[in-house]
């Protein structure tokens, strides 16, 4: 390999002594046919094609230099792509014709993991996309990935896929294991403002307007609102007794009941459980659930569902039975990721975000989320070991990486269709014109163009919002993150940093036996109550489960220090 990036370099430099003399020849006749000067690496976006295609070069290789190459590219389908295969997408017809690359797509549904582990115990194709191989996969099989942390590798054929990667908060680090090899590239979005603030509670607004009553500001407040919920008729069928003020579904991925400890000042940095077992206070790794806070929480939840206020089967309860409820009608609260969860949109208008109140003086609320929450996978794009010609795999990708409307073409097919450019050079999104009932939206993004699987999309890359239209679904998330934004946390971390298989082993080996522990702790404590008899048996149980070993480890992680 090194000795094919020093040819080129030499290549290169042959070349740009010809342009020197002669700024129209091309630069290896043998191995494409380009006329533009060595020095562009990319093209203005006012010479790109209308369907986000360009013809430039990067780091000084003509973008057909690889002409006649053949690549095999394992890709995940996803369950909304219809499509027959990768091949069909505009924008790898496109890529094919400018880099004169050709790849042999192999299709892998959902669910076929025995395939994909057959790949890897056997015949393994030059590549795989889609997220498809995880980060424990490979640091168990290191070898079977190769490793592009090899000096020039990236930088010559791949520059801009690596520039975007250095933008990120965290840099090559992101991307780099602790043997300092590189295994994989970057796919998906940076970033999605409408994922920071994960599940967000709501309201009934027209409820309170029967009753007179504002939204909630402080927990004395929200528990008058339930009890005015529950003792009125609320839907006015004449009987008082079916409403439920408070319905709480703990399998809705955005509706975990840990999140009430948002009032005491206690948010996770995801919707994840255990993501709240810790916060992040001036870089410090500070516990949570062995807090006079914590308790209060609890006691005020348990307070609620002995009062009839909190559905009983909130642990229990399926999003089947979530959704039957909530287009009942009869629900006063429930978290959300927008009120459209009550599948009836005029049933949804009577909802409005509610954000975490004030529980104890003195004690700010927070909100669980995380400003800017990575969303990108740093596993997405991952090269085989095998693979014979890595530098024309790593061209391919970065003519799919070379700017912002090459990305949303390979991300949602052609420009015009679901996605476009406005007059201040802003992407925007729009619905497609051949969506139909049964052909969504998501149908079109995946079928036309790879959606989360595509290459990474920088923060300042990211569509605008248009927020005009309250009910339409991406701006009623928008606006109700609004609401909440200021919120959440500001000392955060990148979760997504590389770890040995031991110090992950580690993590895992005490992680599983908390988890467990804390989450029967949290259901029962609910239910039945604290005492300070229980509490007191809480806090001994927490060494045993060696809560503070795994906060410790997650100090390290966040100091780069793990071993």
């Amino acid at each position: 390999m090194k000795k094919r990036i020093a040819a080129l370099f030499l290549v290169l430099s042959m070349a740009a002594a010809m342009f020197a003399g002669c700024a129209n020849t091309s630069v290896d006749e043998t191995k494409g046919n380009t006329e533009a000067p060595a020095e562009q690496t990319k093209a203005p976006e006012d010479d790109q094609a209308t369907d986000g295609t360009q013809e430039t070069e990067a780091a000084g290789i003509p973008v057909d230099y690889f002409a006649g190459t053949e690549l095999t590219i394992a890709v995940k389908k996803h369950n909304y792509d219809t499509g027959e295969s990768w091949g069909d997408k505009p924008a790898m017809k496109a890529a094919e014709e400018a880099t004169g690359i050709k790849i042999n797509w192999i299709m892998i549904d959902s669910g076929q993991s025995e395939r994909i582990n057959a790949m890897l115990a056997g015949d393994m194709p030059d590549a795989f996309i889609g997220n498809m191989i995880k980060a424990n996969t490979i640091a168990a099989n290191m070898d079977l990935f190769y490793d592009l942390s090899e000096e020039g590798l990236l930088e010559t054929y791949a520059p801009d896929a690596l520039e975007d990667i250095k933008q990120l908060n965290g840099g090559l680090d992101l991307i780099t294991w602790p043997d300092g090899s590189i295994r994989s590239l970057i796919t998906n979005d940076e970033c999605n403002y409408n994922n920071d603030a994960e599940g967000i509670m709501v309201i009934n607004k027209a409820w309170l307007d029967k009753l007179g009553l504002g939204i909630p500001k402080t927990a004395d407040e929200f528990y008058n609102v339930l009890c005015a919920f529950r003792d009125n008729d609320m839907d006015g069928d004449g009987d008082p007794t079916n409403e439920i003020p408070f319905n709480s579904t703990e399998k809705f991925w955005a509706g975990k009941i840990i999140q009430g400890a948002n009032s005491w000042g206690i948010a996770g940095y995801n919707n994840s459980v255990k993501s709240h077992y810790f916060q992040l206070k001036d870089g410090k790794v500070t516990s949570t659930v062995d807090t006079d806070e914590f308790r209060a929480y609890l006691e005020f939840y348990h307070k609620l569902m002995d009062e009839g206020l909190l559905n009983m089967d909130c642990f229990s309860e399926t999003n089947d039975q979530r959704s039957a409820k909530l287009l009942s009608g009869n629900v006063g609260v429930f978290w959300s990721w927008t009120p459209q969860d009550v599948g009836d949109l005029e049933l949804a208008k009577d909802y409005v975000t509610l954000p975490p109140f004030q529980a104890l003086e003195g004690v700010e609320p927070v909100k669980s989320g995380t400003r800017d929450k990575e969303t990108f996978y740093n596993n997405g794009f991952v090269i085989s070991a095998e693979c014979e010609n890595v530098e024309a795999l790593l061209h391919w990708w970065n003519y799919l990486s070379s700017s912002t409307e090459m990305k949303y073409f390979v991300k949602f097919g052609e420009k015009g269709t679901s996605w476009d450019i406005d007059a201040n050079g802003n992407v925007y999104l729009k619905r497609p014109d051949d969506i139909t009932e049964d052909f969504t939206e998501s149908n079109h993004h995946y079928t036309y163009g790879w959606s989360s699987y595509s290459p990474l999309i920088l923060k300042e890359e990211l569509p605008v919002v248009d927020t005009s239209d309250p009910y339409d679904s991406t701006a009623w998330r928008t606006l109700m993150v609004d609401e909440v934004y200021d919120m959440l946390p500001t000392d955060t971390f990148s979760t997504k940093k590389f770890v040995s298989p031991e110090a992950e082993d580690e993590k895992d080996f005490i992680e599983d036996e908390l988890d467990a522990y804390l989450t029967n702790f949290v259901a029962t404590s609910i239910v039945e109550g604290v005492t300070d008899d229980s509490w007191n048996a809480h806090l001994e149980q927490l060494k045993t489960v060696q809560y503070y070993e795994w906060l410790e480890w997650y100090q390290k992680y966040i100091d780069g220090t793990l071993e």
